[in-house]
């Protein structure tokens, strides 16, 4: 019976038990179509969906990585999908492996700057909008670097 909500939430916690989040995530939502009041499932689909998005991320990165097909770019371009999923920490740390990767690769500081600067840690968003302005483009990042050079205007000690 695929209104009975229970059997939808079993199968999903099944399904994440053997690791298959993307196919609990569809479980749990089934079991809101049956039950739209169902507390258990509601919870259950964020937490899913989070992971099978995690997962299929981090699974492409550890891939990426053992072919040796990781760059600057690429991993910019992840901490970008990070960002509008709103997984701030992941996010935060691959605009740092981007760094690892290449130290003057002006978009990761930037990236960094508008983290740390939206969670209120100015000292660390001046050394990451200086380190994007020395580092940056003129003629490609105007916007930014006009915003990070009235950033650390303002904020000097």
């Amino acid at each position: 019976d695929p209104k009975f909500s229970e059997a939808w939430l079993e199968l999903g916690n099944t399904l994440m038990d053997a690791g298959n989040f993307g196919e609990a995530a569809d479980a749990y939502t089934a079991c809101i179509d049956a039950d739209p009041g169902n507390a258990s499932c509601k919870n259950n689909v964020t937490i899913a969906t989070r992971k099978a998005s995690l997962a299929d991320t981090a699974l492409k990165e550890i891939k990426d990585n053992a072919s040796g097909a990781n760059s600057p770019e690429k991993m910019f371009t992840l901490a970008l999908g990070y960002k509008e999923k709103g997984l701030r920490s992941e996010e935060e740390r691959t605009y740092k492996k981007c760094l690892n990767l290449n130290v003057k690769f002006a978009l990761c500081h930037y990236g960094l700057f508008e983290i740390f600067q939206q969670d209120q840690r100015m000292k660390d968003a001046k050394i990451a909008c200086q380190n994007f302005l020395k580092f940056a483009d003129a003629s490609d990042f105007k916007p930014q670097i006009d915003n990070c050079e009235r950033f650390v205007s303002a904020n000097t000690y």
